[in-house]
């Protein structure tokens, strides 16, 4: 009966909207049913412990969301590419990241620096990247903003409406080659000559790694890269902890 009970925990706690959006009349609906039942009890949890907790790590643990689950993974489960998006980051002032997910690279931009304000942008596909939202608004205050809308969309808004620039631009969207290449395009409108640019998925070497999840933005990036669009200043593969993950680090021309 234990065995039961922890088998049915399980599955419960691994309840997300891809999984809701592949189900099939009734029982997506009783998927819906208990995620928002399962996301009340959450929020309860959430606004309690949401102080007392020193990290975005601790406090999705407390509140039952668990990467090794079944959600998509996060910039922190690499000790080695964490590092890299911390020192890319010193003495950066403004950051925009496209791609929010859970909220683990944010919180590295913002740890970082006392004085770095970011700016993310997510389309809010995945439920816990509300939790995210607010764990990182009540730790850091103004520093931090979120806005749920398609990058396809925001991006010229941004630099449409605004004469914000930011010191360092971090591209972890979408990962078709289209999504890829729009989000590299579009957001040189909110560069300065000074900017960095940061694509995440990008495979240079190793290509028996290239796959569905890095493809897109591998192609769009050596596009760019050989109609001089952009210049390349560094290429970074993360391999700790039995993963695999890889990164461009360049600058628009």
């Amino acid at each position: 009966m234990k065995k039961f009970f922890s088998r049915l925990y399980s599955y419960l706690i691994r309840i997300d909207d891809p999984k809701i959006y592949n189900a099939k009349y009734p029982f997506k609906l009783l998927l819906k049913i208990i995620l928002r039942s399962l996301n009340i009890i959450r929020w309860i949890v959430a606004y309690r412990i949401v102080g007392k907790v020193a990290s975005i790590s601790e406090f999705y643990s407390e509140i039952h969301i668990f990467w090794y689950r079944g959600n998509e993974g996060h910039t922190q489960q690499s000790i080695e590419q964490t590092y890299f998006l911390s020192k890319i980051s010193q003495q950066k002032e403004n950051i925009f990241e496209i791609g929010f997910n859970g909220g683990h690279s944010a919180e590295t931009f913002l740890k970082n620096n006392k004085s770095t304000k970011v700016l993310s942008c997510d389309i809010g596909w995945h439920y816990y990247s509300k939790f995210g939202e607010f764990y990182l608004t009540k730790k850091f205050g103004n520093r931090f903003q979120m806005i749920i809308e398609d990058s396809k969309t925001l991006v010229p808004k941004l630099s449409k409406n605004t004469n914000k620039k930011f010191d360092l631009i971090y591209i972890d969207g979408g990962h078709e080659y289209k999504d890829a290449r729009d989000d590299i395009l579009k957001s040189k409108e909110l560069a300065h000559e000074k900017s960095i640019l940061v694509v995440d998925d990008v495979v240079e070497r190793n290509m028996q790694h290239l796959d569905h999840s890095n493809s897109g933005p591998t192609k769009a990036w050596k596009e760019f890269l050989e109609n001089g669009f952009v210049s390349a200043l560094e290429y970074l593969e993360f391999t700790d902890n039995n993963i695999y993950r890889s990164a461009v680090v360049g600058r628009y021309n």
